[in-house]
C-alpha cells in the first residue's frame, strides 16, 4: 500500500532479479527502513544468501506501523548491513544493489520508494504499537 495510519499495517511486497555473476556468499540480515520525520527499521524473515543470479526473487511482509509515527512521506529502502556487529553502521560494508538511483551512500540503504503516513489512511489500527514490527 502507498499510505499506511500510525499504528496502521503496511503491505510489502517485493521482486528482486538478480542479473549479477554470484549470489551473497554471507549471512546477512536484511532490514525495512522507513526514513522520513522519523527512522524505523525492522528486520525482515528473509536470508538473500537464496537471491541467486540470473534468477528472480520475491517476497512478502506485513509490517505494524509505530502509533506514535509523525505524518509525513518516508522513502522505503532495504538495509542489508554486514553481520558483524563492529562493521554494522558503516555504510561501505553494506550490500549496494546494481540499479541506478537507489543507492544512499550515507545510509548504506538501497532506497525502492516511499510511503504516506497519514491518519486518514484507510485500515486496522493499534494505537499501544510501540515500534515497526514484522507481523506474523
Amino acid at each position: 500500500n502507498e499510505s499506511a495510519a500510525p499504528g496502521g499495517i503496511l503491505n510489502l511486497s517485493v521482486e528482486l532479479e538478480n542479473s549479477g555473476f554470484s549470489p551473497i556468499k554471507n549471512p546477512r540480515p536484511v532490514y525495512l527502513v522507513l526514513d522520513g520525520k522519523s527512522r524505523h527499521e525492522a528486520l525482515l524473515p528473509v536470508d538473500p544468501r537464496f537471491w541467486l543470479p540470473g534468477g528472480t526473487s520475491s517476497f512478502s511482509a506485513r509490517l505494524r506501523l509505530p502509533a506514535d509515527m509523525p505524518e509525513g512521506v518516508y522513502t522505503l529502502a532495504l538495509w542489508l548491513p554486514d553481520a558483524y556487529p563492529s562493521l554494522r553502521s558503516d555504510p561501505r560494508y553494506s550490500v549496494r544493489f546494481a540499479n541506478q538511483g537507489v543507492w544512499d551512500e550515507e545510509s548504506g540503504c538501497n532506497v525502492l520508494g516511499s510511503v504516506k503516513v497519514d491518519s486518514q489512511a484507510a485500515g486496522n489500527i493499534d494505537p499501544s504499537a510501540g515500534e515497526l514490527i514484522v507481523l506474523p
